[in-house]
């Protein structure tokens, strides 16, 4: 038995056949373009939620490092006027404020939500901001001394390089 095929049945099984390619690929470019979906909004989640627990407890920050300090004083046994004593303390409250980074944070991570949200979404433009907010969360990090907030502020990093891999993929 001989079959025959001619350029026509050839063509036209190359046409359905690129057709279901590309079906497929447009199938699994959205499966793939769902899940990234879900993992930025998970990181930037945690990162709205971490800054929150920062900025809550940004008081009690500046209280402990004032009291850290005061007790370096005493073990030292050095003693200072109450005027170079409040003169200290206000230069470490303004070098270590860290209410200026929180305000970036927020504002990034609020930019990144929208930018991501717009489904149409730019790897440059979402890897500059993401460049940004690493700058201001590794800020944050660098002044917090109370080791669960700085803990929090090290894991908000870490996001920040994970967001900056999947914006690598939407490039």
């Amino acid at each position: 038995l001989l079959v025959t095929t001619s350029k026509k049945d050839i063509s036209v099984l190359g046409k359905k056949a690129l057709n279901t390619a590309v079906k497929n690929l447009v199938e699994s470019r959205a499966k793939e373009g769902k899940k990234i979906e879900k993992i930025v909004l998970t990181k930037i989640s945690f990162l709205k939620n971490a800054h929150r627990k920062i900025k809550k407890s940004a008081p009690a920050l500046l209280k402990h490092r004032t009291n850290t300090i005061k007790k370096k004083l005493i073990q030292k046994n050095i003693t200072l006027s109450q005027d170079e004593l409040s003169n200290e303390l206000s230069n470490v409250a303004l070098k270590h404020d860290v209410a200026e980074e929180l305000e970036r944070i927020s504002f990034h991570a609020e930019s990144l939500q929208k930018l991501f949200l717009l489904k149409n979404a730019h790897g440059k433009k979402m890897d500059f901001i993401l460049q940004e907010l690493f700058r201001e969360v590794n800020t944050l990090s660098v002044k917090i001394e109370k080791p669960d907030l700085k803990e929090l502020a090290l894991t908000m990093k870490l996001k920040v390089e994970e967001l900056r891999e999947q914006a690598q993929n939407l490039e």
